[in-house]
């Protein structure tokens, strides 16, 4: 394919074709730990990624990692969870407390179920993964003034 073709796919197909058409199914830090080096997971994007090989973050979100098992990858002898899994829906800005802070009250935000939040109204956990709380902002929603950080995204899970 030709750099002027590769050009006019927009940014957001190309990040599209990447994502899973399947559920992923999470895993557990603990076998995370348990699986050997070599064994290849998928992240919540759809991207590939191989266990003492590629760098694989260990950030949890309730118990279980950003990283599983596509339905015909899943290993016999793992016992997954099927509240555990990921499909892809709609990207999530996510931002740090220091960005929450500087918003004003009103501000609508989503977290990774789709689920809205209002500052000022509903109760928000400052807590973070990396250095970001869990809300943020779809693509649509996303106000002008801030510097989002590209690696710095999730997807919305379908219930």
């Amino acid at each position: 394919m030709s750099d002027e073709l590769r050009n006019e796919v927009p940014p957001q197909e190309q990040q599209q074709s990447k994502m899973p058409k399947e559920k992923i199914w999470l895993i557990t830090l603990e076998q995370f730990n348990q699986l050997p080096d070599g064994v290849e997971l998928t992240d919540t994007f759809g991207e590939k990624k191989v266990k003492g090989k590629d760098y694989i973050p260990l950030d949890t979100k309730g118990e279980y990692i950003c990283f599983g098992f596509s339905e015909k990858d899943k290993p016999a002898g793992i016992e997954f969870n099927e509240k555990a899994t990921w499909k892809v829906r709609e990207r999530i800005w996510l931002i740090t407390p220091e960005q929450f802070n500087q918003l004003s009250d009103g501000v609508e935000l989503t977290d990774s179920f789709g689920e809205k939040k209002v500052k000022g109204k509903d109760y928000i956990s400052l807590d973070t993964t990396g250095r970001y709380i869990g809300l943020g902002f779809l693509e649509k929603d996303k106000p002008a003034g801030i510097e989002f950080n590209e690696k710095a995204t999730c997807e919305v899970k379908e219930n």
